[in-house]
């Protein structure tokens, strides 16, 4: 795999990458937060915060070709944030068969 940190979970035939595992943001700041994941069957990514399910627009994917293999990459945009943005974001990976989810816990300063 062409990553080189980030935490790494694994599944029933299912792999995913978180690239952090925390994030501290200034309220008003943006950024992303970014997972990949891999199935030979093909994967479904959905992102949560505090186990509610975030709207899409807020996701965009891409395909990354690495070899012979795809891997999807998802990430979840967090602009002008607030305080009550603040949380446990949950990256959920799915191949039809089976699920992984990786954590990512953000904090924000006032």
């Amino acid at each position: 795999m062409f990553f080189g940190f980030g935490l790494f979970f694994s599944g029933e035939g299912i792999d995913l990458v978180v690239l952090t595992s925390s994030f501290n943001m200034s309220v008003g700041a943006g950024d992303y937060l970014v997972c990949v994941g891999y199935s030979e069957l093909g994967v479904n990514i959905t992102w949560t915060l505090n186990n509610h399910v975030l709207t899409s627009d807020r996701v965009s994917e891409n395909d990354i070709e690495e070899g012979n293999k795809v891997f999807r990459a998802s990430f979840l945009r967090l602009c002008d944030a607030q305080v009550d943005d603040s949380g446990m974001y949950s990256c959920n990976i799915s191949n039809g068969r089976t699920s992984i989810q990786g954590n990512i816990s953000v904090c924000k300063f006032y």
